[in-house]
């Protein structure tokens, strides 16, 4: 593919998009002018990298408090059910003349 290196223009500014960046590189004439878009590219995807690690970990860290909220649902729920297994045992113990057997 050949590249037409037409643009003798000074690179300027440093709020550029990807495909600005791109295409800076592409055709600057001047080695000056693509140097700096090659390091705005590897600052903004370093960024970006960070940004969807702290993302991520965010997301990890949410899952585990929503997990040990369920876990410990699950022992209350667990602990409620065996208090009412042991409040029927112990009716029963007192009032068994109340208990129906089939």
């Amino acid at each position: 593919m050949t590249v037409d290196y037409r643009d003798d223009t000074p690179f300027t500014g440093d709020n550029h998009t990807f495909t600005e960046l791109a295409n800076a590189i592409r055709t600057k004439q001047n080695g000056k002018d693509v140097r700096e878009p090659i390091a705005q590219l590897a600052e903004q995807t370093s960024a970006d990298v960070y940004d969807d690690r702290q993302t991520v970990q965010n997301y990890k860290n949410h899952a585990n408090n929503e997990e040990q909220a369920l876990h410990n649902l699950v022992n209350k729920l667990s602990q409620e059910f065996e208090n009412v297994l042991n409040a029927k045992s112990d009716y029963v113990k007192m009032f068994p003349e109340d208990t129906v057997t089939a």
